[in-house]
């Protein structure tokens, strides 16, 4: 893998995502998708449901890591 690939991770700021994140920014560039700031790293903020908001997100990354889920049964 190379050190300028850019990695997009949902849902960052969840259990799996905060370990995944910063270990995958040891070797590359990491975005966050979130629908709350992730702190040290390019966060778009949205929720992973709304197309139009999360297609910024995807801008020149080469890799998606999908994390986000919904635990409750509510989405807010």
């Amino acid at each position: 893998m190379s050190v300028d690939k850019t990695i997009l991770v949902t849902g960052m700021s969840g259990l799996i995502g905060g370990f995944v994140g910063p270990h995958l920014a040891e070797r590359h560039r990491v975005r966050a998708l979130n629908r709350r700031p992730v702190l040290g790293f390019e966060t778009i903020r949205a929720d992973i449901t709304d197309l139009d908001a999360i297609h910024p997100a995807f801008e020149n990354v080469e890799t998606v890591v999908h994390l986000a889920g919904l635990i409750d049964g509510t989405d807010k």
